[in-house]
């Protein structure tokens, strides 16, 4: 399988009005291709991780990031369901632990990745846990959060909390922890997506992309704030805090935009990204290292003006995009 990495050292195409800018992919920009890239993580190391949403294959690079390793095919772990499961976020917890999101129409699990000496081995941790989506980490590596989507129920969601150290117990046993809505849930919300740590950690911001809004939540009170949304019939998806800017990038999926914005919720500079053909991207999970910034062309955004169901329920009607672009965040946030 051939890959793509498309990077934008070199910024070409671009106008802008009233803080927002266009970017269009030129051919010299052309590293690699994954299949139906969604999740995209970094290591402490360095080490870029790519998930395969429809193939359930991962992926490792290395800068300079010209080259991708399989490191493990999801759909030959237990509990894949072949053109049903899908995986979706993935995170680096260490360079040895990552932790992924595989999703289907009936529920879903959390899987642990780990590295041994040679080869890498998935087990499920936690199942029955909706549409499971996004992940993220308390600021101690204490707690995982996802957020996740009810199966046919619309947009009604949740975000769940479980501890990291009950979910390696459930691996080492080999037995997953089955969700209990008591213990678990921390908080509904409405088809929530990409989720991102506040600066000193007591709050989760979450995307709700039915909404195109994105909200915290005080983790101690578990109070709810509005923080920020698009004001457009658009798709939030991944989001993710720039620590160098103090800032939070938001992808919207279906009109192919990064929002950059402040804690506060105070718009920066929104940019819209089209591919090679000129066409709306499908920008999903967002990575960030040093000064690049990763993210994910999932599929083409024009196809989300269809129903949400057929979008949610199956992959008739989707065309897949094959990029992970990369950017200079100073470069970017120069437009502003």
């Amino acid at each position: 399988m051939k890959y793509l990495l498309i990077s934008f050292w070199i910024l070409s195409s671009v106008t802008s009005h009233a803080q927002e800018i266009l970017l269009q992919a030129q051919s010299q920009d052309l590293a690699y291709k994954v299949k139906s890239p969604e999740g995209i993580t970094v290591s402490g190391t360095g080490v870029l991780y790519t998930s395969s949403m429809t193939t359930g294959k991962i992926f490792s690079s290395k800068a300079p990031f010209d080259k991708t390793t399989e490191i493990i095919d999801m759909s030959t772990v237990r509990g894949w369901e072949s053109g049903k499961s899908k995986v979706l976020g993935i995170l680096s917890e260490s360079s040895k632990q990552l932790w992924v999101a595989i999703s289907n129409l009936r529920g879903g699990c959390i899987f642990s990745i780990q590295r041994t000496s040679n080869h890498y081995i998935g087990k499920p941790a936690l199942c029955n846990a909706g549409e499971v989506n996004a992940l993220s980490l308390d600021q101690f590596k204490n707690y995982l959060f996802i957020s996740s989507r009810l199966p046919k129920i619309g947009t009604e969601g949740m975000i769940i909390k479980v501890s990291l150290t009950q979910l390696k117990e459930a691996v080492q046993k080999n037995t997953p922890i089955m969700f209990n809505k008591e213990e678990h849930l921390l908080i509904s919300a409405d088809m929530p997506n990409g989720l991102a740590l506040s600066p000193d950690g007591s709050e989760l911001l979450f995307a709700e992309t039915s909404k195109d809004s994105v909200s915290s939540v005080n983790l101690v009170t578990k109070k709810v704030t509005h923080i920020f949304e698009t004001s457009e019939s658009g798709w939030v998806d991944g989001l993710h805090y720039i620590k160098d800017r103090d800032l939070y990038v938001l992808t919207d999926s279906k009109l192919g935009k990064l929002h950059f914005f402040s804690l506060k919720g105070r718009k920066i500079l929104s940019i819209r990204i089209l591919d090679l053909n000129k066409q709306s991207t499908g920008l999903a999970s967002i990575a960030i290292q040093g000064d690049r910034l990763f993210v994910t062309d999932l599929w083409e955004g024009s196809l989300y003006d269809m129903a949400l169901s057929q979008i949610t329920s199956s992959d008739t009607f989707l065309t897949y995009h094959n990029h992970v672009y990369q950017f200079s965040i100073s470069e970017l946030l120069n437009f502003k």
